[in-house]
């Protein structure tokens, strides 16, 4: 390993003395070409990607309309589920992104966004950030979604809908 690094310094001081000893207008000219090399690799590569791109693909597994049928909460006391009410209630996920919330599931609210494989973010909502987000878990087998809001809450709290 020792003589790879050594091999490497010499290497690099051997250039480093050709340089020094070339005619002032030939380093003008690489140091010309190096820069132009330099600026053109920081063009081409240092720019980041919009939020567009940047974002994670929706999961078509929820893509769809979905009943909402039943949520977990408790009070004070292990959590139970419990029917949701009014009884008939649909939320849809579009495949651009677009959310149709129920009567009594997220109001309000018209977009979402997959924030990574378990996340998901619903706006606008009346909170302070201005989103909600939640895990989900698709059952596909039993044709199931359930959605948790984030921070979860300390009795349990859970959405259940099927199609």
């Amino acid at each position: 390993m020792r003589v790879y690094n050594l091999r490497r310094s010499l290497h690099f001081f051997c250039l480093n003395a050709t340089f020094i000893q070339m005619p002032l207008s030939k380093k003008i000219k690489t140091m010309k070409s190096t820069l132009v090399f330099g600026l053109i690799l920081l063009l081409t590569t240092g720019c980041n990607k919009t939020n567009k791109e940047n974002k994670i693909p929706v999961d078509n597994n929820i893509i769809g309309k979905w009943a909402y049928t039943e949520n977990f909460y408790g009070t004070g006391l292990p959590g139970s589920w419990h029917p949701v009410v009014p009884a008939g209630q649909t939320i849809e996920f579009k495949p651009d992104g677009t959310f149709i919330a129920s009567q009594s599931f997220l109001n309000g609210a018209d977009h979402f966004e997959m924030v990574d494989n378990v996340t998901i973010k619903f706006l606008p909502v009346a909170t302070a950030t201005g989103y909600q987000l939640m895990t989900y878990q698709v059952k596909t087998a039993d044709r199931e979604l359930y959605l948790a809001p984030m921070p979860l809450c300390i009795e349990g709290c859970n959405n259940k809908f099927i199609r």
